[in-house]
């Protein structure tokens, strides 16, 4: 069983998802960049509730007993990229030196 994988492939994400054997490789959740309508499809038909953020959509098993923990740590990434965007270029200068 693999806990997490994240896929950030610019481009050629489909592809490797619908190449996935998952009967052999049962994955419980996985963070997929961008929004793309036929990964989320096909992860869907293999069993995985969407959870979607900012930058990318996060994928998790209906019956996995993290998915309310993921879709609170997701809140948060959405939570923190609001207010991110929201500062001033000088503040988030600083607060990347720190």
């Amino acid at each position: 069983m693999i806990d997490y994988c994240s896929i950030d492939t610019e481009g050629g994400e489909y592809e490797i998802v619908t190449s996935m054997d998952f009967e052999k490789y049962r994955i419980t959740s996985f963070s997929i960049e961008g929004d793309n309508e036929d990964v989320s499809q096909h992860l869907h038909a293999m069993g995985y509730k969407c959870i979607k953020s900012e930058l990318d959509n996060f994928y998790v098993k209906r019956e996995s007993k993290r998915l309310f923990l993921f879709t609170v740590i997701v809140g948060l990434y959405k939570v923190y990229w609001k207010i991110w965007r929201r500062l001033p270029k000088c503040l988030q200068q600083k607060w990347i030196r720190i």
